[in-house]
């Protein structure tokens, strides 16, 4: 077995919430007014057939699926600067998954007949679009590794050395991550229940691993999370 074959080593370095400030979306944006979405609402839901693509103005949004038994799967939290319900502008009308709002948003919706004529014609645009599609290939492709840990710990692990990877700012404390999530949101994107996520995180904290300070979560000792994921 040669070194591309013995593990990834973490090459998908990339976090499911997605958030990019920095992307000029102005092509799509001219003209329109964002819509106030509460929390706890709907944007779509899954397999329902929508006319637009949305992008974040400010606020949060779950992407998730939903299976016959209703459990619930997340693959995404878009914040500022997501685009969202795009890929069933490009195949099917329907949406593969269901967007639900966690925190009071505005979000921007664009005409599907628009969107693509305006990918047609605007290359920043079409280029940010195939940079969030690339990204969002990623964060499955790290779900998939993550789902390799048939222990729940490690794939919280997994998931915060992610985390720590994309959002991380190396402080005199620790790695402090820069992103706010509730042990809920991890539940849903590991596959675990919140009661597991929780002791998951009480259990890195009593072993000096982990610190919640401020509201803000840090890692204190990177190495040793690494190593977790060799035990």
């Amino acid at each position: 077995m040669d070194k591309w074959q013995s593990g990834t080593n973490h090459i998908y370095r990339e976090s499911p919430w997605l958030l990019f400030p920095e992307l000029d979306w102005s092509a799509l944006t001219a003209g329109l007014t964002p819509d106030t979405f509460f929390k706890g609402s709907y944007v779509y839901h899954q397999n329902q057939t929508s006319k637009f693509v949305y992008l974040i103005k400010s606020g949060r949004v779950n992407i998730s699926i939903i299976n016959s038994d209703g459990k619930v799967r997340s693959l995404f939290i878009c914040g500022e600067g997501a685009l969202f319900g795009e890929i069933s502008a490009f195949s099917a009308p329907e949406n593969c998954a269901q967007a639900q709002v966690v925190t009071d948003s505005l979000i921007y919706k664009i005409d599907k007949i628009k969107f693509n004529t305006i990918l047609m014609n605007s290359n920043i645009t079409a280029k940010n679009t195939a940079f969030i599609l690339a990204k969002k290939v990623r964060v499955l492709t790290a779900q998939m590794e993550s789902q390799m840990f048939p222990d729940a710990i490690k794939r919280v692990v997994n998931l915060l050395l992610y985390l720590a990877g994309q959002y991380g700012v190396i402080t005199d404390r620790g790695i402090q991550l820069n992103i706010k999530f509730s042990h809920q949101e991890v539940a849903n994107l590991i596959g675990a229940s919140r009661v597991t996520v929780t002791n998951a995180f009480r259990q890195l904290a009593i072993e000096g691993i982990t610190q919640k300070f401020k509201s803000r979560l840090y890692i204190l000792d990177k190495e040793k999370l690494k190593q977790m994921l060799k035990w």
